[in-house]
Formats: C-alpha cells, sequence, structure tokens
C-alpha cells in the first residue's frame, strides 16, 4: 500500500529536523510552521552558493566553479524540486 500525498510529504519534511540552519535564516521563516525549516535550509544553502559563484567570477566571468559547491547546488536544486513535486500532489489529492 502507497503512502498518500500528506504521509508523503510529512515524511519528506521531518528529514529537515536534523539538518543544521542558521539561526537568522530560521527567524526569517518564524511565522512558517510547517515548511520554515525547510525554506530557511533552502535560502541558506541558495545564498552560500550564489556566494561562492560570485567570488569565483565576481564580474560574471571567467573563473571556474569547483566540483563540491556544483554538487551541493545539485542537491539545492533537487530539494526544491521534490519539495515542489510532493507539495503539489498533496494540494491535488487534497482536493480530490
Amino acid at each position: 500500500m502507497s503512502l498518500s500525498p500528506q504521509r508523503q510529504l510529512d515524511n519528506y519534511l521531518s528529514q529537515f529536523a536534523e539538518k543544521q540552519v542558521d539561526g537568522k535564516y530560521l527567524r526569517l521563516y518564524d511565522g512558517e510552521r510547517r515548511f520554515g525549516r525547510v525554506f530557511a535550509w533552502l535560502h541558506e544553502r541558495y545564498n552560500d552558493a550564489f556566494k561562492f559563484m560570485n567570488a569565483k567570477a565576481p564580474q560574471g566571468v571567467e573563473g571556474h566553479f569547483n566540483a563540491d559547491p556544483s554538487r551541493d547546488l545539485m542537491e539545492v536544486n533537487e530539494t526544491y524540486s521534490a519539495l515542489l513535486s510532493i507539495g503539489l500532489a498533496t494540494v491535488c489529492w487534497t482536493v480530490l
């Protein structure tokens, strides 16, 4: 028996309880009870990736991007995509 979209979303969100998130990002999402931690994690990780990219190519030219930061950015993008997929499935399932 497969899990309902709501249960899938709950399971997905639970993985963020263990992730380190800087308090300054958590405070930005204080009012968001359910998604606040994942939004803060995504926000922090995107900011870190963009800071690194800007440091490597400050004028938008030259430079190169290292493998580990590139993989980190891919992980954040995949997390965001998965959250969208599960979240949209939950909304659609709830409407039905």
